[in-house]
């Protein structure tokens, strides 16, 4: 998926995802209400593309903080030891522990 972005072999869902997440970040002037409606006729509901739009800017907004202060970028296997955590949990941070149930 890295190497292919919005042409992986995944389903359709996973690709408008891909798809939206690219436009975002490398076009986003040229997104519109279709790519939208792309998305949801993939079969992304409105709460799954507000969440791709959500985690598309969390991570520009780390890349752009992380080529401004110079961050030191880790080796893939870094981040592929990270990973199950990622979708374990999923983009959120942890709450406090006085916010837990």
């Amino acid at each position: 998926m890295l190497e292919q972005g919005s042409r992986a072999p995944v389903g359709p869902a996973l690709q408008a995802a891909l798809r939206l997440i690219e436009g975002f970040t490398l076009r986003p002037e040229d997104l519109s209400v279709d790519d939208v409606d792309a998305a949801r006729e993939a079969g992304l509901s409105d709460l799954a593309i507000e969440h791709v739009f959500y985690v598309a800017a969390l991570w520009n907004v780390f890349g752009r903080l992380a080529d401004a202060f110079g961050f030191e970028v880790y080796e893939d296997e870094v981040f592929l030891k990270g990973a199950p955590l990622v979708l374990r949990l999923g983009y959120r941070f942890p709450a406090p522990l006085w916010l837990r149930a």
